[in-house]
């Protein structure tokens, strides 16, 4: 058994992945929109999922479509150019509005909200999720798919680029706007009448299939910047994540796919296979084959009783000594959740970008 912490197992055996050998093994879990409301709704589903010893709880993946999906739907014809997947059925909850609330309310889960810029443009969503992430203390991300499944039809932004271009650009950009004013900035010094060293907040001009100009309206949390998912179909999908991404989820792989993408990650990016709650025990293959660990979603499936189901693998994993079996995290203060997936801090994607305001000592007094 081991014990999941920062930076890797802090007892019982090394289980990790091959690619990044001594860390935890990471778990994930997928929920669907009607599971997203059923856990908004229920105290005791909130209570569950939190005694859980998931890394993360993605907040309706079922909006999400890879790569592959939205590509097909790209190049099927004309009409279809310009038209997502078959939108999901039923009420979609915003998923930054959601993670707000729980994050303000709730008890400690890491939450990651799906996007793709389909509706939103970056520049948008980048302000919910930084709201979002200083109300969780620096423990959310962002999964970025290609196609939204509860979008309206049509392309909002009237781009020509692909879906795959639009997300690559879309998480780019996210990246930088994310660092755009840190946080240490606010500074509240009486003796220099200066609450916030202006200068050091900084603009991001960037031209790509998304235009932006200047700083986000908020600063950073305790882990700089959400942590970037990139939501891919298969191996083909997955290389496509710009390098700007902290983490790919394969929607489907075999071990051997899982190979070919471990083999072409670097040591700073880790790497996810989404199962359902029967194909758990596929972990240690896929950890073997090179994955850092797995997504389980079962969507359609009530709350409850998957939460029951996951806490039922937990146990049984446990009881029979499994290696890997992902245990809670066991350290006093509270982990960003880029430190729960032992990523390092991203690099300074602004070092010569323009100050956005002036020195608040640059007029005499």
């Amino acid at each position: 058994m081991t014990t999941e912490g920062p930076t890797g197992n802090t007892t019982g055996t090394t289980t990790g992945s091959t690619r990044h050998p001594g860390t935890a093994p990471f778990t994930g879990l997928g929920l669907d929109g009607s599971q997203v409301q059923q856990l908004l709704r229920s105290t005791a589903a909130l209570q569950a999922l939190a005694g859980l010893p998931l890394t993360f709880t993605v907040l309706g993946l079922d909006r999400l479509v890879p790569v592959s999906a939205a590509e097909e739907a790209d190049s099927s014809g004309p009409e279809s150019a310009s038209t997502p997947p078959a939108r999901a059925p039923g009420l979609h909850l915003d998923s930054s509005i959601a993670a707000t609330y729980l994050a303000a309310s709730g008890p400690d889960i890491p939450l990651v909200l799906p996007y793709a810029p389909q509706r939103d443009h970056p520049y948008n969503l980048a302000r919910r999720a930084q709201s979002a992430d200083l109300l969780a203390h620096g423990t959310t991300g962002v999964l970025i798919g290609q196609a939204d499944r509860a979008a309206p039809a049509g392309r909002v932004w009237g781009t020509t680029a692909s879906q795959a271009e639009a997300a690559a650009d879309a998480a780019t950009l996210l990246a930088a706007l994310g660092q755009s004013w840190p946080a240490d900035t606010v500074v509240a010094d009486r003796a220099r009448d200066v609450f916030v060293e202006s200068d050091r907040i900084r603009r991001v001009d960037h031209t790509g299939v998304f235009d932006s100009a200047g700083p986000l309206s908020a600063p950073t949390s305790e882990q700089t910047s959400p942590v970037l998912f990139w939501y891919a179909a298969g191996p083909g999908e997955a290389l496509l994540a710009p390098e700007a991404v902290d983490v790919v989820v394969l929607a489907g792989a075999t071990e051997a796919g899982v190979g070919q993408i471990a083999a072409r990650t670097g040591p700073a990016r880790r790497l996810l296979v989404q199962v359902d709650p029967a194909q758990a025990s596929r972990g240690p293959a896929l950890r073997d084959a090179g994955a850092d660990g797995i997504l389980i979603a079962a969507p359609g499936a009530p709350l409850q009783d998957l939460l029951a189901e996951l806490a039922g693998l937990i146990d049984r994993a446990r009881s029979t000594g499994a290696p890997g079996t992902p245990t809670a995290v066991s350290r006093p203060a509270p982990l960003t959740l880029r430190e729960r997936l032992g990523l390092p801090q991203p690099p300074d994607r602004l070092s010569d970008a323009a100050p956005a305001f002036a020195s608040p000592l640059g007029a005499s007094r």
